[in-house]
């Protein structure tokens, strides 16, 4: 392996600091998150952290790739710029020097050198400045990663996922908000973590559309309600709401039927007697309350 990288070139566990970037990686749930080395535990095999830490990180190995679609569990590639060229997929890295493949995605032997081998040159943060030097990509460690969303308040009166948003002070997180049957926000999953966000912020929930309740009219024959007909299901019910029959007589019931919070029917229609001039009312769906959010960032 020659002499293994310096640890100032390994991305910190907290707090800013120098990081080789990988260049695209997947771990062994074949997630493939934005990723830095940690440690260098062999000639090629390194261990690697999820750039926003929500996975523990893994041992994976450098292989001769140029897109992460070709990786396989385990697998990670880096790429690196030759001075007069364009970026390669690294074969190893020691402490200032690095092994490149000359295509990406081959083993191809390089013009005069001998089959097996590959090029190599010396690294550096900058840019190459001259032949025999490449350009490996470095950062600084990214503060401010939006690692979990914490909704305090549930809210009422969701059907559809509403959008999630993060305060300007960063940039590039996003999140996905999870309703439940009941139309409240259930948790939010974080998409990607962006970098900036000053930890315990505010994330902010869409509101949920207003609720409106659900409008029905009834046909009496012989003062017996024979039929009850909905002129509008409404919108954002949680339950079955409950239906009063009146128009001068007594005696008369129905049940709602609700499907996707809106009323959509109703069953079990007693007519009643004494019913001149029917009329329904149906109890309002739950006040549409807007969901809170807390986030957490390191």
């Amino acid at each position: 392996m020659g002499r293994p990288i310096q640890r100032k070139w390994f991305g910190p566990q907290s707090g800013p600091g120098s990081q080789i970037i990988v260049t695209g990686a997947k771990f062994a749930d074949g997630t493939t998150p934005a990723s830095y080395i940690m440690s260098q535990t062999g000639d090629t095999a390194y261990m690697v952290q999820d750039l926003a830490k929500t996975k523990t990180p893994e041992i994976l190995f450098l292989v001769n790739a140029n897109a992460t679609a070709a990786l396989l569990p385990g697998q990670m590639y880096i790429n690196a710029t030759p001075f007069g060229g364009t970026a390669l997929p690294a074969k190893r890295i020691a402490q200032y020097r690095i092994s490149l493949y000359t295509v990406p995605n081959t083993v191809a032997r390089p013009t005069g050198v001998a089959d097996g081998r590959v090029v190599e040159y010396s690294w550096s943060t900058i840019p190459a400045t001259k032949a025999g030097q490449a350009t490996l990509i470095t950062e600084s460690a990214t503060t401010g990663v939006v690692t979990s969303v914490t909704v305090g308040t549930a809210g009422a009166g969701y059907f559809t996922a509403p959008t999630v948003t993060f305060p300007i002070s960063g940039t590039g997180a996003t999140a996905k908000a999870t309703v439940s049957a009941t139309g409240t926000i259930s948790g939010v999953a974080v998409l990607t973590g962006g970098s900036g966000y000053v930890t315990g912020g505010v994330a902010t929930i869409s509101p949920p559309p207003p609720s409106v309740t659900a409008t029905a009219t009834a046909t009496a024959v012989g003062g017996i309600i024979t039929a009850v007909t909905l002129t509008n299901g409404g919108g954002f019910y949680t339950s079955a709401p409950g239906v009063t029959l009146g128009g001068g007589g007594s005696g008369a019931t129905v049940t709602a039927v609700i499907s996707g919070g809106r009323v959509t029917g109703f069953t079990t229609l007693v007519g009643g007697t004494g019913y001149t001039a029917p009329t329904v009312v149906i109890g309002p769906p739950p006040v549409a309350v807007t969901a809170l959010a807390t986030f957490t960032s390191v």
